[in-house]
């Protein structure tokens, strides 16, 4: 082996290389952006900055008692991003080129880096232990409900109101109703009508209290801590005849599981006539500079849970076996590769 073999930073097969630059620098780095992003929206930094254009750093940081230093740090990976610009009095930031187009997509960061970071964390004692390894994930249902919720008011929600619009509703359930935005806002929309929480979490069944409580609703919307897919009939089922289910239908599968569960909706809800079942499929994407926003994350974490999603040609063949027709698809912008189906009964 000659001297230059024995050189730093060469490796068979790999060439010469610069240790800590090009590529790993890049991918070492925006994994700082990307959780400061989190930090950033957590503590009020991105908001404040939409609404005044501008952000002056010791100020904010004295009125909402925080850590100037850290907020600086903040700052300064979100700079490296192109999200803010720093002034070079280093006393004021401003939004960047990326600012808008971050702050639009925070949701994602947010379910990503806040609500799945434990189970990113332990990936690797996830993917060693096996059954047991699963066993022990983690995540965060606060902040994977507040990162949905942002992301789907804003993308989500408005193909699904136009859908309402069409749709003749008295009672309205929502499975998976995380802070109720949703359920709220379905309620709302119809004069008259009811509505039914359902979700899983009890600190989402506690934020979507008080959501309904803000709207004055709490004689019109009823909230159930259960498992939407492991319901039995109870009397606030009783007069439901519209179901809205987001971005958890995947939890359903495998396909038999999702055959049941669909089916079972019939026998829960008695009167149910429409389903709005909004889910995002299995891409089929290779992986590349071109891949959007979420599906790599989307389909990385639910790898590592063991949880099977299924393709939009899956999701279609389901349908006819449990029972239901799907009378329209409609497309979401973002999430990628999301559809919201809208099921009504075969027969």
């Amino acid at each position: 082996m000659t001297t230059a073999d024995r050189s730093p930073g060469r490796h068979p097969g790999v060439g010469r290389v610069r240790p800590g630059s090009g590529p790993p620098a890049r991918l070492f780095n925006s994994a700082v952006a990307s959780y400061a992003v989190v930090t950033a929206w957590e503590v009020g930094l991105l908001d404040e900055m939409r609404a005044s254009g501008r952000l002056d750093i010791p100020r904010f940081a004295r009125e909402h008692d925080l850590h100037e230093p850290s907020v600086r740090a903040v700052l300064q990976a979100l700079e490296w991003a192109e999200v803010v610009r720093v002034t070079d009095d280093a006393d004021e930031a401003k939004p960047g080129d990326a600012f808008a187009e971050v702050y639009a997509t925070k949701g994602f960061f947010g379910w990503l880096l806040g609500g799945c970071g434990e189970l990113l964390r332990t990936g690797g004692t996830v993917a060693r232990g096996g059954s047991q390894g699963r066993a022990r994930i983690r995540r965060d249902a606060g902040r994977i409900g507040t990162g949905t919720a942002d992301f789907g008011r804003q993308f989500i929600d408005p193909v699904l109101h136009r859908m309402l619009e069409e749709i003749d509703y008295t009672c309205v359930v929502d499975l998976g109703c995380g802070n109720g935005d949703r359920l709220v806002s379905a309620v709302l929309a119809r004069p008259g009508s009811r509505g039914v929480g359902v979700d899983i979490a009890p600190d989402a069944i506690e934020a979507a209290r008080r959501r309904v409580a803000e709207a004055g609703l709490l004689d019109r919307v009823a909230l159930v801590e259960a498992d939407a897919r492991r319901l039995e009939p109870r009397p606030e089922f009783a007069d439901v005849d519209l179901a809205t289910c987001f971005l958890m239908g995947h939890d359903f599968w495998p396909r038999e599981d999702c055959v049941a569960v669909l089916a079972g909706l019939r026998t829960v809800f008695p009167r149910l006539r429409d389903v709005a079942l909004g889910d995002t499929y299995r891409s089929g994407e290779a992986p590349g500079p071109e891949l959007p926003i979420l599906t790599l994350g989307f389909e990385y974490v639910h790898a590592l849970m063991g949880r099977y999603v299924p393709s939009l040609d899956e999701w279609r063949d389901v349908f006819p076996d449990s029972g239901w027709r799907c009378h329209a698809e409609h497309d979401v912008t973002l999430p990628p590769n999301t559809k919201i189906f809208h099921l009504v009964p075969a027969c």
